[in-house]
C-alpha cells in the first residue's frame, strides 16, 4: 500500500519509501531501487542495506 504523506523531514534523501511492520526507511526511492526493494525486501524479507535510513520497527518501545 501506498500513502501520501506531507514532509517526512528527510527530503535531501527523497523520495522516501517505508516497509512496515518492519519499520524500514528506504531512500533514493527511484524506479530502479524501488525494483530492487519489493525483490529483495518484500519477495525475499532481504532489507537493501545500501538504502536503508532508519529501523524503527512496529511495536518497539510500546510499554502495553
Amino acid at each position: 500500500m501506498r500513502t501520501r504523506a506531507d514532509c517526512l523531514r528527510v527530503c535531501t534523501s527523497g523520495p522516501i519509501a517505508v516497509v512496515y511492520p518492519e519499520g524500514i526507511w528506504y531512500r533514493d526511492c527511484t524506479p530502479a531501487n524501488l525494483d530492487r526493494i519489493i525483490d529483495e525486501h518484500l519477495l525475499h524479507g532481504r532489507p537493501v542495506r545500501q538504502l536503508v535510513i532508519a529501523a524503527a520497527p512496529l511495536g518497539e518501545g510500546d510499554k502495553g
